[in-house]
Parts: structure tokens; sequence; C-alpha cells
């Protein structure tokens, strides 16, 4: 005889509202920004990419990941999650084709100070001043101290899409590029311009494997978690 009792379907691509948010436009709030490397795609040690960990808004009757899988007392996120990068490319010293000069930390603060700027913190970038020694100290000064904290986003994220183990399609996630007074990112209520999502421009396709025997039944949750950097 079949039991329905015990058959649990998580809020992943298997049902419900995934708990991972997928390239769009979205409200987001920012839980922590750091500087991250990919030496083995990068090929050099000096490259970053600036790495925000980002929520929605609060989901009515959802249950998001743990805030700290390991200290359950935490309680979870109220809102979708996710890992968006400042930019498709990373930040690099570089010299364009016309002899332009660019320097990866610059880039770096300006990045910041437009955080800054749309959540109301750029008393934070003024004050930091002379305080930091390296660009490295400077982001992780930025992330404890947290003034961007609680300040919403209306966001438009593009991304890249993937085939996971499991099957699924993941995304590498990052804000669409600015581009004719149209921002990836703004105050929200602000009535600033942000992209409108649209696939054709802000999606990158992935070519489905050609042979896949079969795939694993781990749900899109449980496989991205250990992705985030809360």
């Amino acid at each position: 005889m079949l039991s329905t009792k015990d058959v649990n379907v998580s809020s992943g691509e298997g049902g419900g509202i995934p708990k991972v948010i997928s390239p769009g436009n979205h409200k987001l709030k920012i839980n922590n920004i750091s500087l991250i490397q990919n030496n083995s795609y990068l090929k050099r040690n000096d490259a970053y990419h600036i790495l925000l960990s980002v929520e929605t808004e609060p989901i009515e009757n959802f249950e998001g990941f743990w805030i700290d899988k390991n200290n359950e007392s935490l309680g979870r996120h109220e809102g979708q999650v996710g890992n968006v990068r400042a930019s498709d490319w990373p930040y690099k010293d570089n010299v364009t084709n016309k002899g332009v000069e660019i320097k990866r930390d610059m880039q770096i603060l300006k990045f910041i100070k437009n955080i800054c700027k749309e959540t109301d913190c750029e008393k934070w970038f003024d004050d930091a001043d002379g305080k930091y020694e390296t660009i490295e100290d400077f982001v992780q000064g930025f992330n404890e101290e947290a003034p961007f904290a609680d300040k919403w986003l209306e966001c438009c994220v593009a991304g890249s899409e993937y085939y996971k183990q499991n099957g699924y399609i993941g995304h590498n996630l990052w804000f669409a590029k600015y581009s004719q007074g149209t921002k990836g990112f703004a105050k929200a209520d602000a009535n600033e311009k942000v992209h409108v999502y649209n696939e054709d421009l802000h999606l990158k396709k992935a070519e489905k494997p050609e042979e896949v025997e079969e795939f694993d039944n781990t749900t899109d949750d449980s496989a991205d978690n250990t992705e985030f950097a809360w």
C-alpha cells in the first residue's frame, strides 16, 4: 500500500516558491558584500569580483534558507536570497585597446561609492578616506560596519544559465550594465530609471547537454545553499 503521509516537497524546482532568486527585476537589500577570486577562470590572482549577497522582501507563508545553518536559533531568511556580482566581468588593472589605463582599485571604489549613494550612506564613504591600507581592508570594513543594511534597492539582475548535476538550471547573477541613463540598481521608490528585465538582453542561455543518462533528484535548494556568503 502506498502511503502519502511522509511525502515532503521542498521549495525548489520540485514545487513552491524557489528559495533563490533568478534573473529579473527584484526589490533587494544587501546582507553581505565581499571580494572573490576565481583563479582557475581568471588566470590571474589580482582580479576581483564584487559579490553581494542579497535578499528580497519578506514573502508570506515562505520558508527560506537558515540564516546560519550551524545556528538555527537565528531563524530563516524571510525572502528569497542570491549572490549577485557587481558585473559580469571582474575588476583588474588593464589597458584598453585605445591605451586608456584602468585601475582595479579605483573601479571597485566607484562601485562602492555608487552603492553608498543608492543606500544613503555616502557619509561612511567620505569618512573612510585614508582609513584603510588596501582595497581588501576597505571592502571588509564596509561589510563589517554595514551602513547599507536594510536599505532597499530596485534592481535588474542579469545572468547566465548553467546545468547542474541534478539536471536543473542554475544561474550566475550580476547587475545589468548601466546604459544610456538606465541603471542596474537604484534606491527603491526614488523613481530612477532601472532596466526593465529583457531575457534577450539580460540572459545568456545554456546549451542543453547532448547526453544525460540520469539526473540526481537533489533539489536546487540543497545544491545552492552552500554557495551563499552570508
